[in-house]
């Protein structure tokens, strides 16, 4: 099974946009502020991001008017199926192919056509006006000459995101009238997602090396930390979880015993506040995850012992090694979920920052070998489709 195609409407840049993915990698190349961002923004929202909210900013302009037109036809009475029917929506059509072979699992849920010919599965995300909200919508305001748009926008503004809601349904390829509700969890399940941003902060002087690399080295212990069928790096986790509580206990120990020399004093006090509490004692935690993200730093190896910092290597070569970190991330976030989604779609954007053109050429061919040698570690096929 594999995403084929992904269809948007009146997103940001993308008014009607339809882009056709490759099974393994898909490159999208375009002039600045031609909508790539757009793409990635929007299928993060539907497959990622906590919440599916959009927000008046988010609706194309060229559909604005929409909005003035269906606030025209309420303040004349228009039947509310009508109003509705002029209110944009922000649209996004994910549409999945399989073949005879593939075991359905979730996918079956999708599948609601009668045609055994067909290896098509539609599911359409639709931002629109929530049932009984039209009134709501459009309260408080009364003038409707051009006058008027102003404070129309102004309160859209400030409304659309708790008055609009996303609603999600299977649709049958051949019959756009035999539709399914589908709760957007299972979507999730079916389709997991992964996104590599284009500001990954290696060459911002203010920022510190090891919050960009150490968080991604955060993200995977707690992947496998808290994921016992992966095996080997469970273990590894755990050793490093023990190695650290080790170093925590000798340094409570150590660190009481040389405090209460320095404070010898304290005794003179007597028992205060309570009886046998005049030993002043501290205590270290050490939390693994949080030392990776705040006090890890990442070296390169040199000569006569000394190893260079990374800030030292070239922007490209750490640009790479942070991308592969984070692919190996979304690997090891795929062995963790069950049931396993049946693609991960992973976006990377602009790669080429910091790269040589003949190095984003090798990048981009390579993806492909990436993905199948972290899969043969665990002798699966990692299903990810790269959209560059």
């Amino acid at each position: 099974m594999q995403l084929h195609k992904i269809s948007v409407k009146n997103f940001r840049l993308l008014h009607d946009v339809e882009v056709l993915l490759e099974p393994r990698t898909t490159v999208i190349v375009g002039r600045n502020n031609c909508g790539k961002t757009s793409l990635t923004e929007v299928v993060k929202r539907l497959l990622h991001d906590k919440t599916a909210v959009f927000r008046l900013e988010d609706f194309a302009f060229c559909c604005h008017n929409k909005f003035w037109e269906a606030f025209l036809a309420f303040k004349n009475a228009a039947e509310e199926q009508d109003v509705r029917l002029l209110l944009p929506s922000i649209e996004i059509k994910l549409t999945f192919t399989y073949g005879p072979a593939d075991p359905l699992g979730l996918l079956s849920e999708f599948v609601i056509d009668l045609d055994p010919d067909c290896s098509e599965a539609v599911v359409v995300g639709r931002y629109t006006l929530k049932p009984a909200m039209m009134t709501s919508l459009f309260a408080g305001l009364e003038d409707t000459e051009a006058t008027g748009k102003d404070e129309l926008f102004r309160l859209l503004r400030e409304r659309i995101p708790n008055l609009f809601g996303l609603d999600l349904f299977a649709v049958d390829p051949n019959d756009a009238t035999n539709t399914k509700a589908i709760e957007l969890s299972l979507l999730r399940s079916l389709a997991a997602s992964g996104f590599i941003s284009a500001q990954r902060g290696l060459d911002d002087e203010s920022k510190e090396d090891r919050v960009v690399i150490g968080k991604v080295l955060e993200n995977l212990f707690m992947t496998a930390k808290n994921n016992p069928a992966d095996a080997a790096s469970h273990e590894m986790a755990k050793e490093l979880e023990g190695a650290v509580h080790e170093i925590q206990d000798k340094i409570g120990t150590d660190f009481n015993s040389k405090l209460n020399a320095l404070m010898p004093a304290l005794s003179l006090f007597g028992h205060y506040p309570t009886a046998g509490d005049s030993t002043l004692l501290t205590e270290t935690t050490l939390n693994v995850d949080k030392l990776l993200t705040n006090h890890t730093r990442v070296r390169y190896s040199g000569v006569n012992g000394i190893h260079l910092p990374e800030t030292y290597n070239g922007l490209g070569a750490r640009n790479i090694i942070l991308i592969l970190l984070q692919l190996r991330q979304f690997f090891k976030q795929y062995l963790a979920m069950e049931p396993k989604p049946a693609v991960q779609v992973v976006f990377i954007e602009e790669p080429e920052v910091h790269l040589h053109p003949q190095m984003q050429e090798v990048f981009i061919r390579k993806l492909s070998e990436i993905a199948d040698l972290f899969g043969e570690e665990h002798k699966l096929l990692w299903p990810a489709q790269f959209v560059v």
